[in-house]
């Protein structure tokens, strides 16, 4: 309960940093973006080891707030050393490249889901059992029901020797 609580404070403030960047109301600094998500991450795997439980959706919720974060990142980095503001200015960069990093992740997180999917369902059919290993009453048997062979030696010829 606590993993899926801090997976989606996580995934609601990366939501509102989009917002906020997006509309152009507040742009944080690149290290307050970077400790927030350190420290929701952290918290997320410090509640899993404590509940010892590991869910694949939360962990998937956990990357893709994890992509956006990063996104928020690099967007608010290049804001904060954007200097052609005679071409285009800091804010319309910064919009650009977060969209473009947001499509980026999502697109890569669908393609990360549908390939682990399709590796489950090809390994699920591919399954290798082992045979069961067979008890001494069973080898026993084995041996006894072999037939006896004879070594047969045939004197008198020879085909290395054909003087």
């Amino acid at each position: 309960m606590v993993q899926l609580l801090i997976a989606l404070l996580h995934f609601a403030v990366g939501g509102i940093g989009v917002a906020l960047m997006f509309g152009g109301d507040y742009i944080p600094s690149p290290k307050l973006i970077l400790l927030t998500g350190v420290t929701l991450t952290i918290g997320y795997y410090v509640a899993a080891f404590i509940t010892k439980r590991n869910s694949r959706k939360l962990q998937r919720l956990l990357v893709f707030s994890l992509t956006v974060y990063i996104a928020l990142l690099l967007s608010s980095y290049l804001h904060s050393v954007w200097t052609f503001d005679k071409i285009f200015s800091a804010e319309m960069i910064m919009k650009a490249i977060l969209f473009m990093l947001l499509l980026i992740g999502v697109y890569g997180n669908f393609i990360y889901i549908r390939a682990e999917s399709s590796y489950k369902k090809k390994r699920g059919n591919q399954r290798i059992k082992e045979p069961p290993q067979e008890s001494a009453y069973e080898k026993w048997k084995k041996r006894k029901q072999k037939p006896k062979q004879e070594v047969m030696i045939v004197l008198g010829e020879s085909t290395d020797n054909e003087e």
